[in-house]
Order: C-alpha cells, then structure tokens, then sequence
C-alpha cells in the first residue's frame, strides 16, 4: 500500500537564533499504517543534521514533528493528475499568514 506522510522540519541559525520550517510530504510504500508511521519517523530523524553555511555559521536541522500519514486517497487513476492528499482548515485568513506562497488577489 501507499501511504503519504507529513514531516515538520526545522532549521536555525544558532549565531542569529533564526529559525524557519520546513513541511515535507513524503511517499511511503508500507504493509500497514504502523509501518509507514514507523518509516516516516526514522526519515524525519535521518534529516537532524548540523553544518556551516556559507557565512561561516553554524546552522541546525531538527525534526520537529511527524504531523500526519494516511494513506494514499486514490492509488490507481487515469487521468495526468492524482490526489494523493488533503487538508481542512476553517480560517483563511490565518492560512493566508501562514502560506506565503497563497495570493489573496483573485
């Protein structure tokens, strides 16, 4: 089975105590759920890391959280587009502050 799987990453900055998030979806082939709960975790955890950038500081990477994993919603099709995942939210608005990539203009 196929599932799909929600990982939340953070990086900082240890020198500037800047800190963003990452949100990465994951594909999972599993038997069970369990299964690719498990995989997903060891991958969030295989992504901590330490390094320096470019500037000569020290930059860290910590998995935060697995935030969800389901399975796929539909794992044949025919057409060129598959929906392999969804989320609900009730208020725009805080989604429009957190999704910097969304455009209020129409």
């Amino acid at each position: 089975m196929k599932y799909i799987a929600l990982v939340l990453l953070e990086t900082e900055n240890l020198v500037s105590k800047e800190k963003t998030y990452d949100e990465t979806l994951l594909s999972i082939k599993a038997s069970s759920l369990e299964e690719a709960r498990e995989l997903a975790l060891k991958y969030g955890q295989s992504c901590q890391t330490s390094y320096k950038n470019g500037l000569g500081e020290e930059v860290s990477i910590h998995f935060k959280q697995l935030i969800d994993v389901n399975q796929y919603l539909r794992e044949e099709y025919e057409d060129a587009v598959l929906e392999l995942y969804s989320r609900h939210f009730e208020d725009l608005e805080s989604y429009s502050h957190f999704e910097k990539l969304y455009s209020k203009s129409k």
